[in-house]
C-alpha cells in the first residue's frame, strides 16, 4: 500500500471523528435548550367566587330584567342545575 493511501485514510478518520464531535455538540446543545412543557389543569378550582350575570328582556308587556350568580367551581354548578324535586 502506498503512502498517499494512508495519509487519505488518516484524513477520512480525522474527518469522521470532527463530524461526529461536532454531531455531538448539537445534540446536547439542542437537549439542554428545551422547555420543560407546563400544564394546567382545566376548569375552575373550587375555592373561586361566582360570577354576576344580568340578563333584559324588552317585551309587549314591558321590560324585564333579572340577574343571579353563577358559581364558578364546577361541582356547585352542577348542583344549581340540577332539577330540585
Amino acid at each position: 500500500m502506498s503512502t498517499a493511501f494512508w495519509a487519505y485514510s488518516i484524513w477520512g478518520v480525522v474527518l469522521l471523528a470532527i463530524i461526529g464531535v461536532y454531531m455531538v455538540a448539537i445534540f446536547r446543545r439542542s437537549k439542554s435548550n428545551r422547555k420543560p412543557v407546563t400544564r394546567t389543569p382545566k376548569g375552575a378550582t373550587p375555592s373561586q367566587n361566582a360570577t354576576l350575570v344580568a340578563s333584559s328582556f324588552n317585551g309587549l308587556n314591558g321590560d324585564q330584567g333579572q340577574a343571579g350568580l353563577i358559581p364558578r367551581d364546577p361541582h356547585e354548578y352542577a348542583k344549581a342545575m340540577a332539577p330540585k324535586e
